[in-house]
């Protein structure tokens, strides 16, 4: 007899699951949807075409994890200058390694300047 069991079974031998980890869609949507919670009104329609989105996924590439995209928006979109100037496109936060870098500091308080001595962006 085939008995197939549920998560929801209380049996002498639990069942193990293991989460499934989100879809490369679905880490990307993640951080757009971030995005948005400064922006509402930006990326109505997301799409895998679009160039922030094919921006966002060459940083996942790179190595950068949705908390450090986020984290980068949120130095960007709290930095007064960059409000000031309306210098908070997800483009041109996410367009390179060095600006995730360098927003992500900024979200630290951390000013990017201060980091060229330390060595952190020499190659």
């Amino acid at each position: 007899m085939n008995v197939v069991r549920t998560l929801f079974d209380k049996e002498d031998d639990p069942v193990e699951t293991k989460p499934i980890p989100p879809s490369r869609s679905e880490r990307i949507l993640e951080v757009i949807t971030h995005y948005q919670t400064y922006f509402p009104r930006s990326c109505p329609k997301p799409s895998p075409k679009s160039r922030y989105w094919r921006a966002i996924s060459a940083r996942l590439n790179e190595g950068f994890s949705v908390e450090e995209c986020k984290q980068a928006i949120d130095g960007c979109c709290q930095d007064p200058w960059h409000k000031d100037k309306k210098k908070h496109e997800l483009i041109y936060i996410v367009r390179n390694d060095e600006q995730v870098h360098k927003f992500m500091l900024m979200a630290e308080g951390r000013t990017p300047e201060a980091n060229w001595s330390e060595g952190m962006f020499d190659e």
